[in-house]
């Protein structure tokens, strides 16, 4: 027994009233992204003290949650127990220097990563040029894999410059998705 099955594709539109053409919500987050994109662009130093904040802000949350935690639980000093209760102090001490100096150990933290970042960049580049093929096809993949050394010397070198730049190229892209955000929100196509 077959039944006939009919198809009908209709196209969503503002005019057929399946889509708003203006939502605030949308217009609200635009106007955010735009800001944050760009204080992130013009005020760099700014935008790494916001991120430092924010991440202080959720660090000093689970270091006094852990601690809420420990001091609920009835058991006993064992070695676990002990480093459960210094995680917890040191995630508070660490949120509390990320909120009162964001910039300073805001700037820190991020040379910390970026030097590592580089490092793992270099090393990985020099395992590529290992096994690497010595052949004429492979002279993109040895472009890309210098290109990859120079970025990790530049990470590992200049760290904070490349936190900054980095903050930059984000504040760029912000401003770039906030008027594609507002345009959606105003209804403009």
């Amino acid at each position: 027994m077959k039944e006939d099955i009919k198809v009908s594709i209709e196209e969503i539109t503002p005019k057929n009233g399946n889509q708003k053409p203006s939502s605030p919500m949308i217009i609200i987050r635009g106007i955010l992204a735009l800001l944050a994109g760009t204080v992130m662009l013009f005020w760099p130093q700014a935008g790494l003290a916001v991120v430092a904040i924010g991440f202080g802000a959720v660090l000093l949350i689970d270091g006094i949650e852990r601690l809420v935690a420990l001091l609920r639980s009835p058991r006993g000093m064992a070695n676990l127990e002990i480093l459960r209760w210094f995680g917890a102090i040191l995630r508070i001490i660490l949120a509390c220097a990320l909120i009162l100096r964001p910039t300073q150990s805001g700037g820190f933290w991020l040379s910390i990563l970026f030097v590592l970042v580089g490092f793992q960049l270099i090393m990985s580049t020099l395992m590529l040029f290992r096994f690497l093929p010595s052949s004429p096809s492979s002279l993109l993949s040895k472009f890309s894999a210098v290109l990859m050394l120079l970025l990790g010397a530049v990470l590992l070198l200049m760290p904070l410059f490349s936190a900054l730049l980095l903050l930059r190229v984000a504040g760029i892209l912000l401003v770039l998705h906030s008027v594609v955000s507002i345009a959606e929100g105003l209804g403009i196509r």
